[in-house]
């Protein structure tokens, strides 16, 4: 079985690599750099408000770069803004001559951004395909799955273009329903991963940044799935490329004893279920 999942792992990093080469990352690139890159902090205060937020911007931001506007209603995502500010100073130097000295500073400022969900108008550039078609057996892997899942499932209807998503503060994995029987099942794998590597207390990899962790997430999904003959490739070559720093896909490259690990383990608890 690990040559087997050697084998997926460097189909995934080639595929990935490829996706790099096409007219639709170049599009996509072009959206994203339009975007502000916030701090550290800022970061946190978004996830703990919006965990399943992807790209957030301010409320004219939206209409003036993506000619998109926020949906009445929706509730902004608060974060601090900084206010570079100055004041001048009288200073004597040893000579006792008097000057002026300017003194900078920052302060900040509470103000909202919304994330993509929270918005409707223009399409945006994607090269992730949604996955359709039906799964074999799907009814008995998907029970596996949640039995082996370290956290609960729940499948119910949230509002966002996400499929799913792992809440550590609660402890538990939300899975879009009425999704096609080959991206939920993706989509489950992906989450429980999150699950599994991520959670806060004893999670191998939950000092990772966000783009680790999304990788990390994907590889495994698109590793159990092809070791089980499903192939996600239209979906997963994208989603990692797109949670890529780089073309040197860093995330992946690193992470791979991680993800056929977790991968292996996750396969292994199938069959034995």
């Amino acid at each position: 079985m690990a040559k087997d999942i050697e084998k997926i792992t460097e189909e995934l990093e080639q595929g990935v690599k490829d996706v790099f080469t096409s007219e639709q990352y170049a599009e996509y690139l072009a959206f994203v750099s339009k975007f502000y890159n916030y701090s550290a902090n800022n970061c946190i205060l978004i996830w703990m408000q919006k965990p399943d937020a992807s790209l957030v911007a301010g409320f004219k931001a939206w209409q003036t770069k993506f000619k998109r506007n926020v949906k009445k209603g929706e509730k902004g995502i608060q974060i601090l803004a900084p206010c570079p500010k100055k004041f001048t100073k009288k200073v004597t130097d040893e000579d006792g001559n008097e000057t002026e000295k300017v003194i900078n500073y920052t302060t900040f400022r509470t103000t909202y951004v919304f994330d993509i969900s929270q918005t409707e108008g223009e399409d945006i550039p994607k090269f992730v395909n949604d996955l359709t078609g039906d799964v074999e057996q799907f009814d008995d892997l998907v029970k596996k799955l949640v039995e082996l899942s370290p956290v609960p499932v729940n499948f119910e209807k949230f509002e966002s273009p996400a499929k799913g998503y792992y809440d550590r503060a609660e402890g538990k994995i939300v899975v879009q329903p009425d999704m096609s029987e080959l991206q939920t099942l993706k989509t489950l794998i992906h989450e429980i991963s999150h699950a599994i590597l991520h959670n806060d207390e004893d999670g191998e990899q939950k000092d990772a940044d966000r783009h680790t962790k999304e990788v990390q997430a994907e590889s495994v999904a698109y590793t159990v799935c092809a070791a089980l003959g499903i192939d996600t490739s239209d979906y997963s070559f994208g989603y990692v490329a797109s949670w890529s720093a780089g073309r040197e896909v860093k995330e992946l490259t690193a992470s791979m004893d991680v993800i056929r690990n977790t991968a292996k383990d996750i396969i292994e608890s199938l069959k034995a279920a």
